[in-house]
C-alpha cells in the first residue's frame, strides 16, 4: 500500500476515471469507507479521504493481487503521484525516503508540481500530523519519469 497527497480536490469519480484510463485492464475500485473491499477483490483499491493540510484529497492505493518488492513499489508510487498531478493539473506529494539524503529520516516526501519534482519534508507538518503548517519543500531533484513509467507499464500490465 501506498499513499498520495493531491493538491486540488478531485472527486472520487475523477480518481477512478483516471485509473480507468491509464490502466484499463485492471479491475480498480474506489472506497470512502477504509478497508472495505467487496468481492470479489479489486485488483487495485483506493481508500479516498480528505484532509486538513494543503493536500486536500489523500488516496491509500492496494495492489491486492500482486507481489511488489519496495524498489520497485517505488517506481510505481512516484510515477503515478506524476501522471496525478499532470492530469489534474495540481501539486501530488508521495513517499519521499528512496530520495532524501537519510536513508532512516520519516519525514522526506516527494512533490510534483509541473512535471518538476521536489524533494519535501512533511515531518511535523499538517499532512504528516496535522498541526505543524505545510510541507516544506528542500530543493528540486531530478527523477527519471521514463524509467519510471517504464516500471509502471511492467509491472501492473
Amino acid at each position: 500500500m501506498f499513499y498520495i497527497g493531491i493538491e486540488n480536490h478531485i472527486s472520487p469519480k475523477s480518481i477512478l476515471d483516471f485509473f480507468h484510463t491509464l490502466l484499463p485492464h485492471l479491475h480498480s475500485e474506489i472506497y470512502e469507507d477504509a478497508y472495505c473491499y467487496e468481492e470479489p477483490t479489486p485488483d487495485i483499491a483506493i481508500n479516498y479521504y480528505e484532509s486538513p493540510s494543503e493536500f486536500k484529497v489523500v488516496i491509500e492505493v492496494s495492489l491486492l493481487h500482486k507481489q511488489i518488492d519496495e524498489d520497485t513499489l517505488c517506481s510505481i508510487y512516484t510515477e503515478l503521484s506524476r501522471l496525478l498531478a499532470n492530469q489534474f493539473r495540481c501539486k501530488t506529494l508521495c513517499e519521499g525516503t528512496h530520495y532524501g539524503d537519510n536513508p532512516t529520516y520519516p519525514g522526506y516526501s516527494l512533490i510534483w508540481n509541473n512535471n518538476k519534482a521536489f524533494l519535501a519534508d512533511d515531518y511535523g507538518c499538517d499532512f504528516f500530523d496535522e498541526g505543524g503548517g505545510p510541507v516544506k519543500i528542500l530543493r528540486e531533484i531530478s527523477v527519471d519519469s521514463k524509467t519510471q513509467h517504464g516500471v509502471l507499464q511492467q509491472v501492473l500490465t
